[in-house]
């Protein structure tokens, strides 16, 4: 059994430098700032200035518009070279908006290729298959926005911690993204009519972390 466990470790030590050898060396070197300072931190947004790690903080607006109560908390995107001390929301609020299945729009070489080739005649199965289309997908639309039309208002249900509220809106059409993968990563998209606040709140741009902050974490 220790013997198992000592293989297990080894395992994950390999593939822990595995991974750092195939980052960049910025983004190595923050990653492991990240792992063995838990303080450590390069940008923070405007709801977590002059607070550090845990801190509670507050993001102005109500619950639909992305406002309320939070913790600052670090995170790192994937080959990120800076660690970002982040306002999150804490409970996070809930919409369920039960959005309808529907088409996906796929764009680029795929859908470039001659018509009669063999490649578009297997791509089309798996379109099929997965609902994918190259043309426009039909729009579809969330519960609040169904019998309405882009620009009408809406009513919205949000859910915090199990309490239900009701907020005004207007229906906006998005474009909705989904991550797949055939032959390689791509992102298919789809035109949805959502019930959005009238005034979302907005980040501004992250700020640098002064000298005399970084000597203090």
């Amino acid at each position: 059994m220790k013997s198992l466990l000592w293989i297990n470790a080894a395992c994950l030590l390999c593939a822990n430098a595995a991974y750092a050898d195939l980052l960049p060396p910025q983004a190595a070197a923050a990653r492991e700032r990240f792992d063995r300072n838990p303080k450590a931190f390069d940008r923070y947004d405007v709801w977590c200035e002059g607070l550090g790690v845990g801190q509670q903080c507050t993001i102005p607006g109500n619950a639909f518009e992305g406002g309320g109560l939070g913790k600052c908390n670090r995170e790192m995107q994937a080959y990120a070279s800076k660690i970002d001390l982040l306002c999150s929301l804490s409970p996070v609020p809930v919409i369920n908006r039960a959005i309808p299945e529907g088409s996906y729009q796929v764009r680029g070489y795929r859908c470039e290729q001659p018509k009669d080739s063999e490649y578009s005649k297997s791509f089309a199965i798996v379109m099929r298959d997965e609902g994918w289309t190259c043309g426009t997908p039909a729009r579809v639309a969330d519960k609040f926005c169904k019998e309405l039309d882009e620009g009408q208002a809406c009513t919205a249900v949000v859910q915090v911690e199990g309490k239900e509220d009701k907020f005004s809106g207007v229906c906006k059409q998005v474009v909705s993204e989904r991550s797949v993968y055939y032959q390689g990563r791509m992102t298919v998209t789809r035109p949805v009519l959502s019930c959005a606040p009238y005034k979302p709140t907005v980040t501004p741009p992250l700020n640098d972390v002064g000298v005399l902050q970084k000597l203090l974490q």
